[in-house]
């Protein structure tokens, strides 16, 4: 558009101020076809252009709208999802992991006399000279095996004795049963 003011506003200021001039219209012919195809070339160009930066920007528009709408997805999901445990057992869980963590190396033998325990509760050990055999888990002995349920007492595993007999019944807490089983199978404990 500039252009076309630049052509036409001189001839006309010459023509109004000196009416009696001559304009060159030769020149101006020459110089409209050139602005012609300089018009031409332009608009041919974004013609080619246009459509395609309005594809690019529609596909980015999607590409947002689609984050959105699965960001949006999983935040509902998020929300709908029941919580995979109470706040008392998810303490009970917490409570659990930290006491077999806290093992360190001996964790493993914690976590396979418990095991046993859990499948085989409530085991007595009668006291001296009694069998041992129903307290110990396949391929531990028991110095480890009473290790671990002593370690683990008042937390993990309750211990019952009665006195001057030297009895001793171990048990699993009614509060953590459910979430040392799920606990003792945990890879993050295990290692």
């Amino acid at each position: 558009m500039w252009g076309i003011v630049v052509l036409v506003v001189p001839p006309l200021l010459a023509y109004f101020r000196n009416s009696h001039s001559e304009i060159d219209w030769l020149l101006i012919k020459n110089t409209l076809v050139l602005y012609a195809g300089a018009a031409t070339l332009y608009l041919l160009a974004y013609l080619t252009i246009t459509p395609r930066r309005l594809d690019e920007d529609r596909e980015q528009r999607e590409r947002q709208l689609t984050a959105a709408i699965q960001q949006g997805n999983e935040t509902i999901r998020a929300l709908s999802e029941k919580p995979k445990r109470s706040a008392a057992d998810q303490d009970y869980y917490d409570t659990g992991k930290k006491v077999l963590l806290s093992f360190g190396v001996k964790t493993p033998i914690a976590v396979k006399a418990l095991r046993h325990l859990l499948k085989h509760e409530p085991l007595t050990y009668h006291g001296p000279g009694s069998s041992f055999l129903n307290l110990i888990p396949d391929g531990m002995n028991i110095q480890d095996t009473f290790w671990a349920y002593n370690a683990c007492a008042g937390s993990l595993v309750k211990i019952d004795e009665k006195y001057g007999s030297g009895e001793r019944t171990y048990s699993i807490p009614a509060s953590m049963r459910t979430v040392l089983a799920e606990l003792l199978y945990d890879q993050s404990v295990l290692g």
